[in-house]
């Protein structure tokens, strides 16, 4: 909380749009409660809009995992195709009460 606190006041603002718990790789991780109930704190204090992970490895786990905690936003993760998880991620986000979307380049 205190390093966030500084990185807010070192950029100048008062909130960030998203903040995200990066390079989460695994169920545990995404779930971890310390971080989680730090984020929903910022989250519920105005000083993170949306909450959420990024996750490069283990994609479908990690994504299933933050479909159903209810209480990520967001998930950034490369996202192809060819990927034989596609179906599978695809559905995961369906199920999802809150918006969700998916971008990667």
């Amino acid at each position: 909380m205190e390093n966030f606190e500084t990185s807010l006041k070192r950029l100048g603002v008062s909130y960030v749009e998203i903040l995200y718990l990066h390079n989460v790789v695994t169920r545990q991780a995404a779930l971890f409660e310390e971080y989680l109930s730090a984020m929903v704190k910022l989250k519920e204090q105005g000083k993170a809009r949306f909450i959420g992970v990024s996750t490069h490895g283990n994609e479908p786990e990690v994504i299933r995992a933050v479909a159903g905690s209810g209480v990520h936003d967001v998930v950034l993760t490369a996202y192809n195709f060819r990927q034989p998880h596609v179906a599978d991620v695809e559905a995961a986000m369906r199920r999802r009460r809150k918006p969700a979307s998916v971008w990667w380049p």
